[in-house]
Order: C-alpha cells, then structure tokens, then sequence
C-alpha cells in the first residue's frame, strides 16, 4: 500500500501551506494598500489554494486505504496495528478541517487571472 508515501506528502504540505502562509502574511505587512493585489499574493494564495486540493484527494486516498488496513488488522487481531491506525486517523482528523479552511479562504485565487478567480 502507498499509505506511507501519501502520509509523507500530506506532511510536505502542509509545510509548504506553512510558507506560502508566512509569506502572505509578508506581502500584506509590506503592503500599503490593505487587499491590494499584488502579483506575489496571486501566486501565494493560487499555489496555497491548489497545495490544499491536493492535500484533500491525499486525505481521501488515506481513508480509503486506512479502510482496507484496519479491515486486515482487525481480521488478524493486530493490536498495534490497530492502535497506529488509530493515531493516523487522528491526525487526518485535525488535518481535515485545516485543508477546507484554507480552500475556502484561497478560493479568490483558484486561478492566476484575477478575472476569472
């Protein structure tokens, strides 16, 4: 299973949302006009808006995968297995809401052309 490539991914992320965060939050100190937008915020919140997306399909291939494993595990009565999973789900639970909240907020830049976002 690529449970671990896709746990690897989502941690990637969210550094990388962590980032693009800060540098908004530079770009909107340094600005002089508040919501101007400027080329560097475009690019942040599009590349935010679109690390999210897939950090979202990555949640859902965890899950269904995470499924199939703790089918097995239970099946064979592994514990510690169980308890992994366990510890997974949790932080695709804390994950989860994080992802939608910042699609929601990037929405605007979804797309690079101002016009069409």
């Amino acid at each position: 299973m690529h449970l671990e490539r896709y746990l690897q991914r989502l941690s990637e992320i969210q550094e990388e949302l962590g980032e693009i965060g800060t540098q908004l939050q530079t770009s909107a100190e340094q600005s002089d006009t508040p919501g101007q937008n400027l080329p560097e915020v475009r690019i942040a919140g599009f590349s935010a808006y679109h690390l999210a997306q897939e950090g979202v399909a990555l949640l859902n291939l965890v899950a269904v995968t995470l499924s199939v494993v703790r089918t097995t595990a239970t099946q064979d009565g592994d514990q510690d297995q169980l308890q992994k999973l366990d510890t997974v789900n949790h932080y695709l639970d804390e994950l989860e809401p994080i992802l939608k909240r910042i699609l929601t907020d990037m929405a605007p830049y979804r797309s690079l052309d101002p016009v069409s976002a």
